[in-house]
């Protein structure tokens, strides 16, 4: 026989056993839990273990470590997104300081320098500026790329104050990451233009690029832009607002629309044919323009009608969604 941990079972064969089939189990005193089975027909011999108890707490043990793991997660992701946003908006100060400059400086800077602020320019506003980044964080990116294409100093720092609020514009991480692309690529631009005075393009370049490199790595909030519940209509390059109030003013004009018609076209309609026509091919033609234009002026009239229906009903409809 061979001693078992628990758990395992394990057979020894027996030489000297009856060719007759028995069967036996067997239960040692001291565990009630340890069984001994043998059986001629085998031949063999096996001890096996089963602690129910020992199982439960294997699972337990398990569980807790699967929760422990997943806990420890969520927190070593809130610590990573807690630690990119302080970096960020540490970025976002250091770039807005960088951007205020001396009087007059970037209106004195050489042609060829101008040329790289220019272009850098360029590099921040290309493209589906608003697509890409959002709507508001886009404008803010383009008003600063306006006052380097100009030369204006006084508008970047005017515009640099409103930088660090760029966090709260953004709408989604893809966001972050176009702002990222584009810093970076402006900032090169900066960085190319060499040492300069006190190296004041210099310092804008390395800012622009630490910060879209923090922008780039994400785990940033993103405020979700408001979905608009407003109805426009839209022909063409036309685009107007649909409000209850326009809806009213569309409904009475309808209406004065359709009763003008209604009054010409009857009183086209009562009007005798005493006209003196030159064959019968021009009474045929006098009277087929009369039922047209008749028929024309009815349909308005209704069509009038109906269309003051439907803008009275959308204007309720608009008043019951305000409320």
């Amino acid at each position: 026989m061979a001693v078992m941990a628990a758990g395992l079972t394990t057979s020894t064969p027996f030489l000297c056993l009856s060719s007759t089939l028995r069967q036996e189990v067997h239960t040692c005193s001291g565990s009630p839990q340890v069984s001994f089975w043998r059986s001629d027909l085998t031949g063999g011999f096996s001890l096996s273990h089963r602690s129910s108890k020992a199982a439960s707490q294997v699972r337990q043990f398990k569980g807790s470590r699967f929760v422990r793991a997943a806990q420890s997660s969520a927190k070593n992701e809130a610590d990573v997104t807690d630690d990119n946003l302080e970096i960020t908006k540490a970025r976002l100060r250091e770039l807005s300081e960088s951007l205020v400059l001396p009087a007059n400086y970037l209106e004195r800077l050489p042609s060829d320098l101008r040329v790289d602020l220019k272009d850098a320019a360029f590099a921040l506003s290309n493209g589906t500026l608003s697509d890409e980044c959002g709507e508001q964080a886009g404008a803010l990116l383009m008003q600063l790329s306006r006052t380097w294409e100009s030369g204006d100093t006084q508008g970047a720092a005017a515009t640099a104050k409103q930088l660090p609020t760029l966090l709260d514009k953004l709408t989604s991480e893809s966001s972050s990451a176009f702002v990222g692309r584009r810093c970076i690529r402006a900032g090169r631009y900066f960085t190319a233009t060499g040492q300069y005075e006190g190296g004041e393009l210099q310092k804008i370049g390395k800012a622009l690029i630490a910060l879209g490199e923090a922008f780039s790595r994400g785990n940033l909030p993103v405020t979700e832009a408001p979905v608009s519940t407003a109805k426009t209509f839209k022909f063409g390059d036309l685009q107007v607002d649909i409000t209850a109030q326009r809806a009213y003013i569309g409904a009475a004009v309808s209406l004065v629309f359709g009763l003008l018609s209604w009054q010409l076209t009857s009183g086209l309609q009562n009007q005798s044919d005493s006209s003196q026509y030159a064959n019968d091919n021009a009474i045929l033609l006098a009277t087929s323009l009369r039922g047209t234009l008749l028929a024309g002026g009815y349909f308005c009239a209704v069509l009038s009608a109906c269309t003051a229906v439907g803008l009275l009903v959308l204007a309720s409809t608009i008043n019951s969604e305000k409320k």
